[in-house]
Order: structure tokens, then C-alpha cells, then sequence
């Protein structure tokens, strides 16, 4: 029975030192790990991503035959977040059998925050202002 509590005591006291040893390492070496949360379901990202204004518009679209959009989760980023792909699947000619896709614009939204950030094109209600930097956070 001593032996017992003796090893799960050492085994306390290694795993407090070892734990504080990893986090002076990160503080020294500048790693930081990256907060995952998941406030934000995938499915409400895809109900904020077609909220907003240009996206319904582009849902609206009269799309030629054989043509159909879709709002998707592409992926989940490192970091958690869910980066939303709105796209058509396009043929060049109805009778085509190959399709491509048409990207309407890519949106990465914070999994905890649910801040949104677009990736090429920047939106102001439903209307097209320009081509977006790669170091803005916005587009609403």
C-alpha cells in the first residue's frame, strides 16, 4: 500500500515539474499554442456566411442550366477556425460533362469570436467594393 502511494506521488510531482518545464520552455522559445474553440458550430457558419448580404444576392442569381451554387465548409484551420468556401459549379456549355468552379469568395470565420474574414473580395451591404489586401480582417 505504501509502495502504491509513493508511486503515484512521484508520478504527481514529475508531471507538475514536467508540466512546468514545458511552459518556461514556451515562454522562452516565444511558442505559442493556439486556442481551439468551438462556439460556433459549422452549420452556423454556414447560416452567418449566407446572411450576408452578398451571398444571398449570389444564391439569387438566375444560374444557367446545369449550374447550381453552394455555401461549404472547406476546412478547419490549425487555429479552429472554419474557412467557408461560396462557389457555383459552372459548365461552359449544358451539354458539357465536366464541370469547374467559379469561386464567389472565401470566408474564415473565428470559430469563438465569429468575426469573419473575407479573402479576395470586400463586400459593403451586398455590393461589391473592391479586391481585398491580405492584411484585412473585414468584410462586412
Amino acid at each position: 500500500m505504501k509502495n502504491n502511494l509513493r508511486i503515484i506521488i512521484l508520478g504527481l510531482v514529475f508531471s507538475i515539474i514536467g508540466f512546468s518545464l514545458y511552459k518556461n520552455f514556451q515562454k522562452r522559445e516565444g511558442v505559442n499554442i493556439p486556442v481551439i474553440c468551438n462556439k460556433i458550430s459549422e452549420k452556423q457558419a454556414l447560416e452567418i456566411v449566407k446572411d450576408f448580404p452578398e451571398v444571398k444576392d449570389f444564391l439569387k442569381l438566375n444560374f444557367p442550366e446545369g449550374n447550381k451554387p453552394f455555401v461549404d465548409i472547406d476546412h478547419k484551420t490549425k487555429s479552429g477556425s472554419l474557412v467557408v468556401h461560396v462557389y457555383e459549379v459552372a459548365k461552359d456549355d449544358p451539354d458539357a460533362i465536366t464541370t469547374h468552379t467559379a469561386t464567389m469568395n472565401w470566408y474564415t470565420l473565428d470559430s469563438c469570436t465569429g468575426k469573419v474574414r473575407c479573402s479576395f473580395s470586400i463586400y459593403e451591404n451586398g455590393k461589391f467594393i473592391r479586391t481585398s489586401e491580405e492584411s484585412e480582417a473585414n468584410c462586412e
